[in-house]
């Protein structure tokens, strides 16, 4: 899905990136990697498409515990470019 919402073609365009390498304010990722263990995390992320054009998305961001270990989960919701930032 990550791949599709972001427009590349293949999977080992992406496959060994830092989530930092797609968006525009790498900052923003800090913060998420940091909080998305703590109660988790929802905001914007600016990231910048396989095509070079801006994408902007609603993120939510949690760090689950399973048996085999800890597992990040990332949701990214595009915005439609109709949406108006309040």
């Amino acid at each position: 899905a990550f791949i599709r919402l972001l427009q590349y073609e293949r999977e080992d365009e992406v496959e060994k990136s830092n989530l930092r390498d797609f968006c525009q304010q790498p900052e923003v990722v800090d913060s998420l990697l940091k909080s998305g263990g703590s109660g988790g995390w929802i905001g914007r992320l600016n990231m910048r498409s396989g095509k070079g054009w801006p994408r902007e998305f609603i993120a939510t961001a949690v760090q689950s515990a399973l048996k085999n270990g800890e597992h990040f989960i990332l949701t990214l919701t595009p915005v439609p470019k109709q949406v108006v930032a309040s």
